[in-house]
């Protein structure tokens, strides 16, 4: 998307935005669980569990991902949690995915606490000291395979706020709804031998670029040197014409990308009045 500015003298600048998507498996992620016979921290197991036998141990499931290749100022559009169900009771059911507002660590998580000396506000976590109230997301779970967790703009949102203040990021809470029946289900967790079974989380994303500022260096009856600042990572066309409104632009020069912020100089032999544009490529 490339949008005209005001132009200034003798240039004119367009901007765009960088549009990209990143898969991330979970750094964490771990169960918690009022069975008695399970006590320690599960985080290093292949599968963590949601559900209830129905009369038995209820199972929740805690997961954290890693998003700080993000910039801050990224514009998150979509989001995806793909889940592998190995195992499932034969009711189907609800799971609801609540953004956790805690720290937690899958080397220390149980039934009682969050991390190794620290509990959670009750046995078993509970809304909305320990996770938000609201549901970011919910799918409906039948049988076993892939199930996403897609189309909420509540997993956006939990994101964005992740992306722009990466200290809140303490991931998801993974519940089911329905407690009164057999619903335990078996997920494969981060540690799974199956690579292919892991969580995956896809996240689509923009980022705007920044407007650059065009500065005229030295100008002569015949030769033009202007400067502009460029971001890390985005290439540039330099273009000029001899008159507006034109469609008739031609390349200048091409700017490649490069690893670190700089200020591109700019040189024009000008035999005739020329305005000039930089578009992000």
């Amino acid at each position: 998307m490339k949008i005209p500015s005001v132009i200034f003298g003798s240039f004119s600048l367009w901007i765009s935005c960088f549009a990209g998507s990143t898969m991330f498996t979970p750094v964490e992620d771990t169960m918690i669980t009022n069975d008695p016979q399970i006590s320690s921290p599960q985080g290093s197991g292949p599968a963590f569990y949601t559900g209830t036998s129905g009369t038995g141990p209820n199972f929740r499931s805690l997961l954290k991902f890693d998003l700080s290749i993000i910039p801050t100022n990224a514009i998150v559009t979509s989001v995806t949690l793909t889940l592998r169900c190995v195992e499932a009771a034969p009711v189907s059911n609800w799971v609801d995915l609540h953004r956790l507002l805690k720290p937690w660590s899958e080397n220390a998580s149980t039934w009682t606490n969050r991390l190794a000396a620290t509990p959670w506000n009750v046995p078993g976590a509970a809304a909305p000291l320990d996770y938000a109230s609201e549901v970011s997301q919910s799918a409906f779970m039948t049988g076993v395979g892939s199930f996403t967790f897609t189309g909420s703009s509540g997993l956006a949102a939990d994101v964005q706020n992740w992306c722009a203040n990466p200290s809140d990021n303490f991931g998801w809470f993974m519940v089911s709804r329905s407690l009164e029946q057999r619903t335990v289900r078996k997920w494969a967790s981060r540690e799974n031998a199956t690579v292919s079974n892991r969580p995956i989380l896809l996240i689509e994303y923009s980022i705007p670029a920044i407007q650059p500022t065009l500065t005229v260096i030295s100008a002569s009856s015949n030769q033009l040197t202007f400067s502009f600042n460029s971001e890390p990572n985005r290439a540039y066309d330099v273009e000029q014409t001899g008159k507006l409104p034109s469609t008739n632009w031609t390349t200048l020069t091409n700017v490649p990308a490069l690893p670190h912020a700089t200020n591109v100089v700019v040189s024009d032999s000008l035999t005739t009045n020329q305005f000039y544009r930089v578009q992000i490529q």
